[in-house]
C-alpha cells in the first residue's frame, strides 16, 4: 500500500528498536527521514533497494555496525546524513561510487583506521564532507583537497597528526574548516589565505608552531579568528588590520610577543578582543578607542606596561575589560560602569570599581575569565 510513496518524515519521535528490511520495498522513496529517534542495530542492507532514494537522514540515534555496502548501488542518493550514531568500520570509500552523493555526515561515530589516500574519488558534486569526531588516526591527506568543490569540511576531534597540507589552498570553495582537536604540528599553511570564500575556521587546539601566516589576513569573509597553542610563536600581524569585518579575535596561551599593532584600530566590527596569556609588550596602542563595537577586552596574562588608555572610558559598547598580570601604571581609566572590571591589585588601584583583582605577591594568580572564556 506504501509503495508509491515519495516521502517519509518521522523525525523526533521516539521510534525504538530495529530499522525494517521492508523499507527496501518502498522503491519510490525519494527522502526518508528517521532522526532524532531511538532507533538500534544496523542498518539493514535491503536498503540498497530504495532505487529512487535521494536523502536518507539517519542522525542522531542508536545504529552501530558498519555501513552496507549496498548503498553505494543508489544512483539517485545526494545526502546521506549517519551522523550521531555508533557506527564503526574504517573509512566507507564505497560511497565515492554515488555519481549523485553531494552531502555525507559521518561525523560523532566510533569509524576508525587512516583516511585513505584515494578520498579524491568521490565526484565533483560533494560540497560537505563531515567525519569529525570519531577514531580515524593517521595523517591528512592531500588528496582530500582535491575535492576543490567543496564547501563544508570537518575532521577535527579525530587522532590526526602530522602537518596540514599546504594543498589546502587549492579547494577554494571552502566555507567552513574544522580541524580542531587533533593533534596536527608544522606551521599553519600560508596557503590558506587562498580560501577566499572561508567564513569560519576551526583549527585549535592543536599543536601548530611558528608564526601566524600574514595571508591570513587575505580570509576577508572570516568572523572569528581563533588560535589557541602553546606553540605558535612570532608576532602579532599588523595585517590583521585589514580585516575589517573581522568580529572576534581569540589568541591564547601561545608564545606571540611584540607590541599590539596599532593597526588594531582599523577592525571597527570587533567586538571581542580576548588577547590573554601571550607574550605581547609594549602599551595598549590609541587606536583602540577607535572600536566603537568592542563588548569586550581581555590583556590577561602579557607583557604589556604603560597606562591603559584613557580613550577606553568613551568606548561605547564595551561591558567587560581584563588587564591584570601585566605592567601597567596608574592611573586608571573611570571604567566604573562596566559589568566585569580585572586588574592589579598592587599596580593599578582601581578602587571599587574592579569586580576582581590580582596580587603580584600571590604564588598563583589564575586570571579571572569574563564571560566565561579568557
Amino acid at each position: 500500500r506504501l509503495t508509491r510513496l515519495d516521502q517519509m518524515h518521522i523525525a523526533s519521535s521516539m521510534i525504538a528498536g530495529p530499522l525494517p528490511t521492508e523499507f527496501g520495498l518502498l522503491r519510490a522513496l525519494e527522502i526518508l527521514d528517521l532522526s532524532e529517534n531511538g532507533l538500534s542495530g544496523q542498518i539493514p542492507s535491503e536498503f540498497g533497494s530504495m532505487a529512487r532514494i535521494r536523502k536518507l537522514i539517519l542522525t542522531n540515534n542508536q545504529l552501530d555496525g558498519r555501513l552496507p555496502l549496498e548503498l553505494a548501488s543508489i544512483p539517485t542518493l545526494s545526502e546521506l546524513s549517519v551522523d550521531e550514531n555508533s557506527l564503526s568500520g574504517p573509512f566507507p570509500l564505497f560511497l565515492a561510487n554515488l555519481t549523485a552523493l553531494e552531502t555525507l555526515l559521518l561525523t560523532d561515530n566510533l569509524f576508525s583506521g587512516p583516511i585513505p589516500t584515494t578520498i579524491g574519488e568521490f565526484g565533483d558534486g560533494l560540497t560537505t564532507l563531515h567525519f569529525g569526531d570519531s577514531d580515524f588516526i593517521g595523517t591528512v591527506p592531500s588528496e582530500l583537497f582535491g575535492l576543490t568543490n567543496l564547501l563544508s569540511l570537518h575532521f577535527g576531534k579525530n587522532n590526526l597528526y602530522g602537518t596540514l597540507p599546504t594543498e589546502i589552498g587549492t579547494a577554494t570553495n571552502l566555507e567552513f574548516v574544522h580541524c580542531s582537536f587533533n593533534n596536527l604540528t608544522g606551521p599553519i599553511p600560508s596557503e590558506i589565505g587562498n580560501l577566499a570564500m572561508l567564513r569560519s575556521i576551526f583549527a585549535f587546539p592543536n599543536f601548530f608552531s611558528g608564526q601566524i601566516p600574514t595571508e591570513y589576513a587575505n580570509l576577508q569573509k572570516l568572523s572569528r579568528v581563533v588560535m589557541i597553542s602553546t606553540t605558535l610563536s612570532g608576532t602579532f600581524p599588523s595585517e590583521f588590520g585589514l580585516m575589517t569585518d573581522l568580529k572576534t579575535v581569540l589568541i591564547k596561551g601561545t608564545k606571540i610577543g611584540g607590541p599590539i599593532p596599532t593597526e588594531i584600530g582599523l577592525m571597527t566590527s570587533l567586538e571581542e578582543l580576548r588577547i590573554a596569556g601571550n607574550k605581547l609588550t609594549g602599551s595598549i596602542p590609541e587606536g583602540i578607542g577607535e572600536l566603537s563595537n568592542l563588548v569586550a577586552l581581555n590583556l590577561d596574562g602579557n607583557l604589556l606596561t604603560g597606562t591603559i588608555p584613557l580613550v577606553l572610558e568613551a568606548l561605547p559598547s564595551l561591558a567587560k575589560a581584563a588587564f591584570s598580570g601585566n605592567d601597567f601604571v596608574a592611573p586608571m581609566p573611570a571604567l566604573c560602569n562596566l559589568e566585569v572590571l580585572v586588574s592589579d591589585c598592587d599596580e593599578v588601584d582601581c578602587g571599587d570599581c574592579c569586580t576582581d583583582c590580582c596580587y603580584d605577591t600571590e604564588e598563583e594568580c589564575e586570571f579571572p575569565k569574563i564571560d566565561g572564556r579568557q
